[in-house]
């Protein structure tokens, strides 16, 4: 019985671990798409300088 509590519990911090793995790498696309932007933007108006 032990051991199947062991086995829950590393599989619940595995999932967890997994899930915030996914939400970090979320944000930094979003992040990176942010800066992409406004990268492009800097551009553009360095142009019309």
């Amino acid at each position: 019985m032990r051991l199947r509590s062991i086995d829950v519990q590393l599989l619940r911090i595995l999932e967890e671990m997994s899930a915030g793995r996914q939400e970090t790498l979320t944000d930094l696309k979003s992040d990176i798409s942010q800066l992409t932007a406004a990268i492009r933007q800097l551009g553009r108006s360095a142009g019309r300088a």
